[in-house]
């Protein structure tokens, strides 16, 4: 099947989940299932923003080094108090920051400019209107809408949220996702190896992939390579929202796992024009939808990025559910693959100021090693010709923070 229409068969499948309501602190890293609206400016009320004196600008527009101008000290106010207390001409308030700003001061001038001498204040710079007050509603203004739903919360909108007062907020639920591995030839990571014996990267990559796209990861083992060992651990899975299998799918004797699940459900495909991952399969077991995976591991890893996160993505509410893309020159010449997309494992390098993409190491689906030194996947479009170094080619970030150094950038993707 074409990749494109595969990817809409796999969304077009895809309903988002039903929210909870949950604690703010358990809000780390949800997608918010509401909007979130203000019930308050903030800041609640003009305050000084650093430690100083609340002053009437107009009595300071004399001052200077040679000439500083005394003003008479009639209060203080501190951060969390009301002022009780008011300006007037030749007057100042000793204020912290935070502070309530008095009334008829309209700038606050810093400890740094001025010096204290029997009762009074010596200002020493003549201050301008507004400095170093942080003004009512600055940052939030009251039934602003603040954070729409779909967006996710980070350490940031963890304490705006605080600050608005949402002690309970509600996030779309978590999908569960069961990981499956399938291939006589598995073996546990604390196992010694021996000969034809693997041990079971797959559910360590399968297990970091669905934590990171935002699901829950439920581990199920691995099957044997036999249509009752298949089938029964299987439906262990179906009470999850996505059940997903590693291995079995291609074309050999022992490749088992579409027969099975069409069997116990639907395939909806088997196959996709794609490399790595054309034997990537999709389907349903009851309301458990099911990704059929290479047992390779980079296939894994890239089937995982291009079809399971869209797919965990859109039903815990994102708003975007792809990578960020971005337009790269490639590094060298790329031979096309007739028929299929080729999704290459990039690095990126910059040269005399702009980035180029060069393969991270070499491209076999078993090198898991090109994924984690890879900075983003260069999307190689099907054909039968060379594409010549310095084609512009569009890639999908998948490491962001490694990208943006690498080109020298500190703004995010917008992802």
């Amino acid at each position: 099947m074409d990749f494109a229409r595969a990817r809409e068969i796999v969304l077009a499948a895809c309903e988002p989940l039903d929210s909870e309501r949950v604690q703010l602190l358990g809000t780390l890293w949800r997608t918010l299932a509401e909007d979130i609206v203000s019930n308050d400016d903030v800041p609640a009320a003009d305050n000084s923003a650093m430690d100083g004196f609340a002053v009437m600008c107009a009595d300071t527009a004399e001052a200077s080094d040679n000439n500083p101008v005394p003003l008479r000290i009639v209060g203080e106010v501190a951060a969390g108090s009301s002022p009780g207390v008011t300006v007037g001409p030749c007057e100042a308030v000793r204020i912290m920051t935070g502070g309530v700003m008095p009334g008829g001061a309209d700038a606050v001038v810093v400890l740094e400019q001025v010096q204290e001498r029997d009762g009074d204040v010596l200002v020493f710079s003549a201050a301008r209107p507004g400095q170093n007050i942080r003004r009512i509603g600055e940052d939030i203004k009251k039934e602003e809408i603040v954070y729409k739903r779909g967006e996710f919360v980070g350490p940031a909108e963890l304490g705006v949220l605080a600050s608005l007062g949402y002690a309970q907020v509600s996030v779309s639920r978590r999908p569960v996702a069961a990981i499956l591995t399938t291939g006589n030839e598995l073996i546990e990571v604390s196992e010694e190896l021996s000969p034809g014996r693997v041990r079971s990267s797959n559910t360590y990559t399968l297990f970091g992939q669905i934590r990171e796209a935002g699901g829950e990861a439920r581990i199920l083992g691995n099957a044997a390579d036999a249509e009752v060992d298949l089938e029964r651990m299987m439906m262990e899975g179906v009470e999850a929202d996505l059940l997903i299998t590693s291995g079995g799918i291609s074309a050999g004797k022992y490749d088992l796992v579409p027969k099975v699940v069409a069997g116990i459900g639907e395939v909806l495909f088997h196959g996709v024009a794609m490399k790595p991952g054309n034997p990537m399969s999709f389907g349903r077991i009851g309301g458990t939808l099911w990704f059929g995976l290479p047992g390779n591991p980079v296939a894994s890893m890239v089937c995982f990025e291009e079809f399971v996160r869209p797919a965990i993505l859109k039903m815990i509410g994102r708003r975007s559910v792809h990578r960020p893309e971005v337009k790269i020159r490639c590094g060298t010449d790329i031979k096309q693959s007739p028929g299929r997309a080729h999704f290459m494992r990039a690095v990126v390098q910059m040269e005399n100021g702009e980035p180029f993409a060069y393969p991270a190491r070499e491209q076999g689906s078993g090198i898991l090693t090109s994924v984690s030194l890879a900075d983003g996947l260069l999307v190689v479009e099907p054909g039968e010709g060379v594409i010549p170094r310095g084609t512009e080619l569009t890639m999908r970030v998948i490491r962001e923070d490694r990208y943006l150094r690498r080109v020298g950038r500190s703004k995010d993707l917008g992802n």
